[in-house]
């Protein structure tokens, strides 16, 4: 059930990948969405620039931010991890920065 609810997920990501998405614009309806606190769309337009801007880091910073509104903090983190490891030292910083507060809002001090 979960697998199937993934692809489902997956599936509309891939079928935009494949009708030559702009990331720019991707990523502007994903923070459209974020604030409207709309965070599955949001992460679903996020992903979709994703794909076909693999390297981008402030897609997965925003990606985060919507995954920790609908909750799913261990993707939250993840995402943050990522753009850590592909963005520039600003990005880094602020993503090192959310990353201590989910571990702080998580109670995990270590």
């Amino acid at each position: 059930m979960i697998r199937m609810r993934k692809l489902a997920m997956l599936l509309p990501v891939l079928l935009l990948a494949a009708c030559g998405i702009n990331p720019a614009e991707r990523n502007n309806a994903g923070n459209w969405h974020y604030e409207r606190d709309e965070y599955d769309a949001a992460i679903s337009a996020y992903r979709a620039a994703q794909v076909v801007e693999p390297d981008m880091a402030l897609l997965y910073f925003n990606a985060a931010s919507a995954l920790a509104g609908t909750g799913k903090l261990d993707a939250a983190m993840a995402s943050l991890e990522q753009a850590v490891a592909r963005g520039d030292d600003a990005l880094a910083a602020s993503a090192y920065h959310n990353l201590g507060n989910l571990y702080f809002n998580q109670n995990d001090y270590e």
